[in-house]
């Protein structure tokens, strides 16, 4: 799962099939792919790539103190020093230069051939060369086996104590210690087969043939690599050798450091990186959604709306349909439109007349049985579908039970069924509507995207706040109403008290517009004064901006979510908990099943056992445990993870795999 709006991946494979699980990955996943060579472009297009795809190579440079190098400290009287560098993977084809170079030199010509290599399971080199040295005896010719890890500035010396650089791969990403060779003014004897083919030629290189054959490496799933011509490697090492003048070396050196210094340099890689990039991203295919929701009001869904919009607006163009509202946050953006429905209001004609009217292809309701009827839900999608694909996005999937009837059961599946989605967070919740006549294919099971902030580790945070003297300090966050069980852990912080004096509960839970929320209040209030707990309470009711509510959960050792039972089938509150990385003790109920791995979950919450709950988090290696499970979460579950499902569903590509699967 990636976090980014865009996203872009570098490549490189040296067989000509990539394995269609990769494939299957980059075509959902990714804007585009910049490869090592054309080989890798050509091969990615042939396994069935769709997304955009550019040939960029790979930076090639020296060591800046390249010319004070010396000469690698060879053991050897030869004058002619064949170097090969690589891991000696099978298919670096070494088998096949070790067998060539056998057959062409015996031990009284005046060569010797260096392999620079390190151990590895695939590296079988030394056991190679003592079965041709076995077989050859003592005419078998000189050969040097560096088989250890070396520092840049020793390998960069063995390019200097050699005479030509010898590559007999049977497949290249690219091909950099070629390259290298030839940025070092190195003749190159290559196999210009696969990556190597961009830059060896025979403008640069003593080049030899190959035939494209089943690949036998631990990665081949159905593909060939490029077997090297032995013959005419056997060719070019004894024309090397012997008959050097022949061969216009230093024209094709000069060609090849030219090529390799101007066209492989990290600026000219980056620029072309930079030119696709933006061409990619200017030419991503847009959307136009119209969103039903409320915005820029104290509520959650109007904070998760934005923040789906946020993590996919580089490929929707967005407008928003707010309900009114008496008191907004801050002045509407642009594209916000005229609002034109009311919560409880069943008037809904002046939102469907906008929604027909307006130049968006789909249309995404968030809906909430508190916004208005089942039946004016229905109403909309019948009429609106006429025009355009409407998805319907659940934030509570249970009150269906409570507000379908016989009387309008058959309205509800006879309108419902011409919605192109029903977007739920959690597949228990998938009944409720299977039971009411949605249709099986329509509903889609999308999580609730998780909020992602910077981290910022406790003692800082509580530094920020003026708290150090507290420990432990206990956090809570969410809309300040009875089921969310903020009084009992108030009481829980009571009970704690007298083993931890220091004690702070911070609770960020901001008054809802609704009477019951200040009644919650008050009583909260009057427990904190009961229990004499003023110094040890932080009651912060004010509906503060994402950031300065992380800060309040980041100075906390705990967050907890102690609930009594509730309909809603996901909470947006938990997600800013889990977000500030810290262990989440929840109660154990459908709400929070999504974080059963990663929080420490009760069964009730009575005063007591949210107490023991707390008291068993305080263990540092459970606390542990519990963080690195949340950081997981967050990562898979991101916002930007989420939101490319959540813009295939809206733009029909979910619909498309549909189809196609069937």
């Amino acid at each position: 799962p990636t976090t980014a709006k865009y996203s872009f991946q570098a490549f490189g494979w040296e067989e000509d099939r990539i394995p269609q699980k990769y494939i299957k990955d980059f075509n959902e996943t990714l804007c585009g792919i910049g490869t090592m060579s054309e080989f890798v472009t050509r091969s990615l297009l042939d396994s069935g790539l769709k997304i955009p795809v550019k040939t960029m190579g790979l930076g090639v440079e020296l060591p800046q103190n390249f010319e004070q190098i010396q000469s690698f400290p060879l053991n050897t009287k030869k004058g002619t020093v064949f170097l090969h560098i690589s891991s000696c993977f099978p298919r670096k084809g070494v088998d096949v230069l070790l067998k060539a170079y056998f057959e062409t030199f015996t031990a009284e010509d005046d060569v010797c051939l260096v392999i620079k290599t390190f151990p590895n399971p695939h590296n079988r080199t030394e056991e190679q060369l003592s079965v041709l040295r076995k077989k050859y005896g003592e005419g078998s010719p000189e050969v040097i086996l560096l088989n250890y890890d070396m520092p840049e500035e020793e390998l960069f010396s063995l390019y200097k104590a050699a005479s030509c650089y010898v590559h007999s791969a049977r497949g290249e990403g690219f091909g950099l210690p070629v390259a290298e060779a030839m940025l070092c003014r190195l003749p190159v004897i290559a196999c210009n087969n696969t990556g190597l083919a961009d830059f060896t030629t025979e403008d640069t290189a003593l080049v030899f043939g190959y035939t494209m054959q089943p690949a036998h490496s631990h990665l081949t799933e159905n593909s060939n690599w490029a077997e090297p011509d032995i013959d005419g490697l056997k060719k070019r090492l004894r024309d090397f050798a012997f008959a050097r003048e022949t061969l216009d070396i230093e024209k094709k050196v000069e060609n090849a450091f030219k090529l390799i210094s101007t066209k492989y340099t990290w600026d000219a890689v980056a620029l072309r990186w930079k030119a696709f990039l933006d061409e990619t991203i200017e030419n991503v295919p847009r959307v136009k959604a119209a969103m039903v929701t409320t915005w820029n009001t104290k509520c959650g869904i109007a904070e998760f709306t934005r923040m789906y919009m946020n993590a996919t607006d580089h490929i929707i163009d967005y407008s928003v349909f707010p309900d009114r509202t008496a008191e907004l946050l801050y002045p509407d953006e642009p594209y916000v439109h005229m609002r034109t429905w009311q919560q409880f209001d069943k008037h809904i004609e002046e939102l469907i007349a906008a929604l027909k009217a307006c130049d968006a292809e789909v249309v995404d309701i968030q809906y909430n049985f508190a916004f208005y009827s089942v039946e004016s839900l229905g109403r909309i999608i019948e009429e609106v579908s006429q025009v355009k694909r409407v998805v319907v996005h659940l934030h509570s999937s249970k009150y269906f039970d409570d507000h379908i009837n016989k009387k309008n059961e058959r309205y509800i599946k006879k309108s419902y069924n011409r919605a192109a989605a029903f977007i739920i967070h959690q597949k228990e919740d998938i009944p409720y509507l299977l039971r009411h006549g949605v249709k099986r294919d329509l509903i889609k099971v999308l999580p609730l995207g998780q909020v992602s902030y910077p981290a910022t580790d406790k003692t800082t945070a509580r530094t920020m706040l003026k708290i150090e003297r507290y420990r432990p300090v206990v956090a809570s966050y969410g809309f300040l109403l009875p089921h969310k069980g903020v009084e009992y852990t108030i009481r829980a912080i009571g009970l704690l008290k007298n083993k931890y004096p220091d004690i702070l509960f911070i609770a960020s839970c901001a008054l809802f517009d609704l009477p019951v929320s200040q009644e919650y209040f008050e009583k909260c209030a009057e427990t904190v004064e009961e229990l004499g707990l003023s110094e040890n309470v932080a009651l912060i009711t004010d509906f503060l901006k994402p950031q300065e509510s992380m800060l309040l959960l980041s100075a906390a050792d705990i967050c907890v979510m102690a609930y009594d039972r509730t309909h809603e089938t996901a909470s947006g509150a938990i997600r800013f908990c889990a977000a500030a990385r810290r262990p989440l003790l929840t109660t154990r109920q459908d709400i929070f099943r999504e974080f059963e791995d990663c929080s420490y979950q009760i069964y009730g919450n009575s005063p007591e056992e949210i107490a023991e709950g707390i008291e068993a988090l305080l263990n540092e290696s459970l606390q542990k445990l519990y963080s690195d499970e949340i950081n997981k979460l967050l990562k898979k579950t991101s916002f930007f993870s989420i939101g490319r499902q959540y813009a295939d569903i809206l733009t029909a590509k979910q619909a498309d795999k549909g189809r196609n699967k069937k």
